[in-house]
């Protein structure tokens, strides 16, 4: 039964049109053609700003371990010699917090070198750890299936590395610290005994050991546990999902 072209009211119901005077049903007509175009999908939602932070705060830890790991490697499988930069720096040093910081590296190449048997695994597992932190962040940032649990768990593993490898290479923390007392010391334009210097170097061995550990937690493991964190958000579980469309409200500032 074909349906009214006219409402009670007088009008053309939906899809009748008045053509010659006369009206006509287009709303059962199968159209000629195909645009073949859907529906625009929504527009992608957008990270929430400490998740940007967070990615990308791994990514230059992955990168930085991978670097300091490469260069470690090849410094205990070469000759040992000191690289040429902390030597000329050593010899005329531009500034006092240059010089420092070149003396702080002698004492660890040394120290490294000495301590090879634990110096050298502990910097291979860093370098397979790094690469493995450094293409988990990658992952999130293209929101790969899966990326979120595993740089979860490369975070677990760099953490439990970072606490083993402060707990083996001890030694080379004290012979930073030493070096670094020995020198402040020595540069003291107060004249001192034998007894007070020494005592003096172990005052500030104790102080650099202090700030040895709090660098060390504040900003190895706190950067760390700050990302897993960061990842561990609803708002973050969500985002990480490769057809996530939209996130909850209420999570600041977005950013790409």
């Amino acid at each position: 039964m074909d349906r009214p072209q006219l409402k009670n009211d007088g009008r053309p119901a939906q899809g009748v049109v008045k053509v010659s005077g006369r009206f006509r049903d287009f709303s059962r007509r199968i159209p000629c053609y195909s645009s073949g175009v859907s529906e625009p999908s929504p527009p992608r939602a957008r990270r929430p700003w400490y998740l940007t932070v967070a990615l990308y705060a791994l990514c230059i830890i992955g990168a930085s371990g991978m670097s300091a790991g490469c260069n470690d490697l090849d410094y205990l499988r070469g000759s040992q010699a000191l690289p040429d930069i902390v030597s000329k720096t050593l010899e005329s040093p531009s500034s006092p917090f240059i010089r420092t910081g070149m003396l702080r590296e002698q004492a660890r190449l040394q120290a490294l070198a000495q301590h090879h048997d634990l110096s050298f695994p502990v910097n291979v597992a860093r370098l397979i750890l790094s690469i493995l932190l450094l293409a988990a962040a990658s992952a999130c940032l293209l929101r790969r299936r899966g990326s979120r649990k595993v740089a979860l768990q490369a975070i677990g593993a760099n953490f439990v590395l970072a606490l083993i490898a402060f707990k083996l290479l001890a030694p080379v923390h004290e012979a930073m610290a030493q070096a670094l007392a020995v020198d402040a010391v020595d540069n003291l334009a107060v004249k001192s005994t034998a007894f007070e210097r020494e005592a003096s170097v172990e005052e500030y061995h104790d102080a650099f050991i202090w700030l040895d550990g709090f660098r060390f937690v504040v900003f190895e493991l706190g950067s760390l546990l700050g990302i897993a964190f960061a990842l561990t958000r609803p708002v973050s579980i969500a985002m990480l999902q490769p057809d996530a469309k939209e996130r909850p409200q209420g999570d600041g500032e977005d950013h790409p």
